[in-house]
Order: structure tokens, then C-alpha cells, then sequence
């Protein structure tokens, strides 16, 4: 992998991270209404699934030197189990099955699906409260590279600053639904505390 692959992968990441760390602190807050807790729910699913792809590509190429393009996370924890033939690689392969599964079930504006349901915003929560902490292990991974140490400080350097703001701007717990929530907004509001402690556990690092 070289140094402008890996930055490019970084920003196209860190882009989603920052999103979602302001979006969910404003869902977090109990003054948001319902449609915009929805609307973060929404957000969630399909940005997560992207931030998933994206880590899967990255994380591949580095090791693989290329990237077997597939939706499907699993397949392609498998495809680097195949090629691991030193065992090196199992912390990946358990991370990308991790981010559950085929990505492309969860992004609507690719299967024309015009909504999410209570699942999509429970599966994207964990999805992201276990890729954001793992892009710190990947990004101190790449920098015992030489070739690649700059670029992976870098992005690290961003990374922390990035889950403090987050950290920083989420509300210190996240309150029970107001009345009259539905069950979309209601589910969103499940997942947020996990959002907001993975941000926490980054920054901890």
C-alpha cells in the first residue's frame, strides 16, 4: 500500500466519524425532535455501512495489496483467512465480521428502500460502537510501517481529536424517549449510548 492510498482511505473514514459525532450529539439531546432523531437513524445505517466498506477496503489493501470487491464482509473475512497463512490476520477477520455482514442490506439509497426499521439502527449501532475504536488499531498497526508511518501518525493524530470533540459535544448520558416518540426514533435512542461510548474509548487510547 502506498502512503497516498492510505490517506485517502483515512479521510474518506475520518469524514464519516466526525459526521456522526456531531449528528449524534444533537440526537442525544432530549430537545431533538423526533424526525430528526429519525433522521440520524437513518444516517447512522447508511453511513456506518459506507465507513464499514471503506475500513474493509483499507485494511485489505494494506495487507492484500488489493482489494476483492465485495458488499459482503464476511465473504471477505474469509477471503483474508484463505490468504493468511501465518495467522496474522485473525483480528481482522473477526473484526470485519464484526461490522455485520452485507453492508448493502442497511444502505436504502442503494436498494430503494425509502426507510429503516428498528434492526437497521440496532445493527448500525453496533456496527459503528465497533469500528470506531478499531481504527485506532489499525491506524498504530500501519505506523510500524516506515514507509507508511507519517501518513498513519497523522490520521491518528486527527482520529483522537475527532472522538474528543465528539466526546465533548454528546450530552453526559442519553435520556429515555419523550413521549410520543416512535419506534423508529425510540430505537435510535437505544444505540446512542453506544455511540457515545465508543467515541470514549477512542479518545481514552
Amino acid at each position: 500500500m502506498e502512503p497516498e492510498e492510505l490517506e485517502e482511505g483515512a479521510e474518506s473514514i475520518l469524514g464519516v466519524v466526525e459526521n456522526l459525532g456531531v449528528l449524534g450529539a444533537r440526537a442525544a439531546r432530549s430537545v431533538t425532535s423526533e424526525a430528526a432523531v429519525a433522521r440520524f437513524g437513518r444516517t447512522l445505517a447508511e453511513a456506518s455501512a459506507d465507513a464499514a466498506e471503506l475500513f474493509a477496503k483499507m485494511a485489505m489493501q494494506r495487507r492484500l495489496g488489493h482489494y476483492p470487491f465485495s458488499h459482503d464482509l464476511n465473504e471477505l473475512a474469509s477471503s483474508l483467512e484463505e490468504r493468511d497463512t501465518e495467522r496474522r490476520w485473525r483480528d481482522v477477520a473477526t473484526l470485519l465480521r464484526r461490522l455485520n455482514g452485507y453492508t448493502r442490506r442497511d444502505h436504502k439509497t442503494m436498494n430503494g428502500r425509502v426507510s429503516i426499521d428498528f434492526d437497521d439502527v440496532g445493527r448500525a449501532g453496533e456496527r459503528f460502537a465497533a469500528l470506531v475504536p478499531a481504527l485506532v488499531t489499525e491506524f498504530e498497526d500501519a505506523a510500524q510501517t516506515p514507509a507508511l508511518a507519517e501518513t498513519a501518525n497523522s490520521a491518528l493524530a486527527e482520529l483522537h481529536d475527532l472522538y474528543r470533540e465528539a466526546t465533548d459535544l454528546f450530552p453526559s448520558f442519553v435520556e429515555s424517549p419523550p413521549d410520543g416518540f416512535g419506534e423508529m426514533a425510540s430505537a435510535v435512542r437505544e444505540v446512542l449510548s453506544a455511540v457515545r461510548s465508543a467515541y470514549e474509548r477512542g479518545a481514552a487510547v
